[in-house]
């Protein structure tokens, strides 16, 4: 059956997991670690010693509730549909969503609420220990109506991937924007293929996009990629973001003067922003401008929902920001 409504109830419904996620910032530092053919970046904890936590906080994130956030901050009627817990975790993710003016369609099960442990360093970079049960485990049947003029997936495992491909293909009037994961690009461009012919637009970083489809300039990447999607952005911190369309290839630059708290929730406030300006009907061009200054906003905080931008602050903001996009072909 083919789930096909008048006028949609939603502007943006929203896959993904949700969260609850606790900052242990220490005073650790980056060691470096050189092989032959790479160099990695770790955080290191000396063993048998006991390491003082200078700050502890807890929020709730996961990537489908943030973007959740930025679209309903937006301005965008919106619904989170996935899965928690019935435990006090999954009760705050609800108790959020209310109050962030966001309709919960989805279930509580019987799951553990997802939860995650971020470590961050002296270098206001981190490293993430997630724990995934309830957001993974969303049976197709579960699954209400769902009415709405876009959908946007962020990273979805097991039941709930087949379960968001299954809604896709009954909504094949409704416009999809997906922001996969490293773990499923790293399946390769074949196991996400399905997915791929259903989708809009598709923003991810450039290591995923290598994943995908291999070594090469941003040109490269996002013309292979755009023979399966008709929008594709690609993101590569401080470097810039790049997104090609039917009009041609288009590049703006991150900016090199903020103090950047921490980077958690960084790429879920540029797409959902991204997209945020497709929904409104704006172009890419400036559709890009209002992501990159949302992600802007949220890594000068602690927390990847502080702070999201509202749509009268992110147009403030655009008006001030003197930034150019540039078309490159």
């Amino acid at each position: 059956m083919t789930w096909e409504f008048d006028t949609p109830q939603f502007d943006v419904v929203c896959f993904g997991s949700a969260t609850v996620d606790v900052f242990a910032h220490t005073d650790v530092e980056f060691i470096t670690i050189k092989t032959h053919d790479k160099t990695e970046e770790l955080i290191a904890y000396p063993t048998g010693s006991k390491i003082l936590i200078e700050q502890l906080r807890f929020t709730i994130g996961g990537g489908g509730t943030n973007t959740a956030v930025t679209f309903s901050r937006m301005g965008l009627k919106t619904a989170y549909l996935g899965k928690v817990g019935k435990d006090l975790n999954g009760r705050k993710i609800i108790e959020m969503l209310k109050k962030e003016n966001i309709e919960f369609i989805g279930v509580q099960g019987t799951e553990q609420t997802n939860y995650s442990i971020i470590l961050d360093s002296v270098a206001q970079d981190r490293t993430i220990l997630a724990f995934k049960k309830a957001s993974d485990a969303l049976e197709y049947d579960e699954v209400k109506n769902v009415s709405a003029k876009w959908i946007y997936s962020s990273s979805l495992l097991g039941i709930s991937f087949d379960t968001l491909k299954k809604v896709l293909g009954e909504h094949p009037n409704t416009k999809f924007a997906f922001n996969p994961s490293e773990y499923q690009c790293k399946q390769g461009i074949e196991y996400l293929k399905d997915i791929l012919s259903q989708c809009d637009v598709l923003i991810l970083n450039r290591d995923e996009a290598i994943l995908l489809v291999g070594e090469g300039d941003e040109a490269h990447l996002t013309g292979t990629l755009q023979q399966y999607v008709p929008i594709v952005c690609v993101t590569d911190g401080s470097r810039g973001t790049w997104c090609k369309n039917e009009d041609g290839l288009f590049f703006t630059k991150a900016r090199d003067d903020i103090k950047i708290a921490e980077t958690t929730g960084a790429g879920d406030a540029f797409a959902s922003g991204f997209v945020a300006g497709l929904v409104k009907e704006e172009n890419v061009p400036t559709s890009m401008i209002r992501g990159i200054i949302n992600a802007e906003s949220v890594i000068k905080h602690i927390g990847a929902k502080n702070k999201i931008l509202t749509d009268k602050e992110v147009i403030e903001a655009m008006k001030k920001d003197k930034r150019e996009v540039k078309q490159i072909s």
